[in-house]
């Protein structure tokens, strides 16, 4: 394998598809939210322009603290001896599942404190993404990270353009605000599982090319299959 060249085929692997689904639910949830706030918080919970600002400039202060937490998490994980694709997995799940249950949370309030309460959990766990999915991208990435962060990015762009023709549409059809923001928490859960069961701190080419590496890979598994069985090889 020649790792000078860019390898488009790792777009396919499983673990690769994992870590830019996780990025591109992550931004769809938080621009669901950030979107829609100034909106919800007038409409629904009867803020005027200052009162609204006050609530979500204290998400401002959320993460700024956050981002202290999330860099000593994941050292204090090592210290325990916690493996690294452990932590990525886990810390992801954890998170969008945390998240997922605030956007909800921020649906169904009733009161200003209780969104900002919920709006501030999703942004607590938002500075916790940096040692799960977003990490990923340079281990699972290898040489070709270069892709996966810029298809990533495309694709997690997406949501910032989705969400409000969608917000618009569903409450024009439905009248409610709720459903917007359990699409968003639903896609987020899944995306959770897939990055808990299909992440790798491999790289994907190493991944796509297992037989060519010496390592059981997408393609190496099918290789050892149509040899008459899968053989035991060296693990990853």
């Amino acid at each position: 394998m020649d790792e000078s060249v860019l390898e488009y085929g790792v777009l396919r692997v499983p673990a690769a598809i994992a870590c830019m689904l996780a990025h591109a639910s992550c931004n769809n949830l938080g621009y669901t939210l950030t979107q829609w706030a100034p909106t919800y918080y007038a409409s629904v919970l009867g803020c005027d322009a200052l009162a609204t600002g006050k609530h979500l400039a204290v998400t401002g202060v959320v993460r700024f603290v956050g981002n202290f937490l999330g860099a000593t998490l994941e050292t204090s994980l090592q210290k325990l001896g916690i493996k690294q694709l452990t932590i990525r997995r886990s810390v992801c799940l954890i998170n969008n599942t945390i998240q997922a249950m605030c956007c909800l949370g921020f649906g169904l309030s009733k009161t200003p404190l209780t969104a900002t309460l919920m709006n501030c959990g999703v942004c607590l766990c938002d500075c916790f993404q940096g040692i799960g999915f977003s990490q990923n991208y340079y281990e699972v990435g290898g040489p070709d990270t270069a892709i996966l962060t810029s298809v990533g990015n495309v694709f997690a762009s997406l949501g910032g353009m989705i969400a409000p023709a969608l917000g618009a549409w569903l409450l024009a059809s439905t009248g409610q605000w709720y459903p917007l923001y359990a699409i968003a928490a639903a896609i987020h859960v899944v995306a959770g599982v897939f990055f808990a069961v299909c992440a790798s701190d491999t790289p994907a080419r190493q991944l796509l090319y297992g037989a060519a590496a010496g390592t059981k890979g997408v393609e190496g598994e099918l290789r050892q299959l149509m040899m008459g069985g899968r053989g035991r090889g060296r693990g990853r």
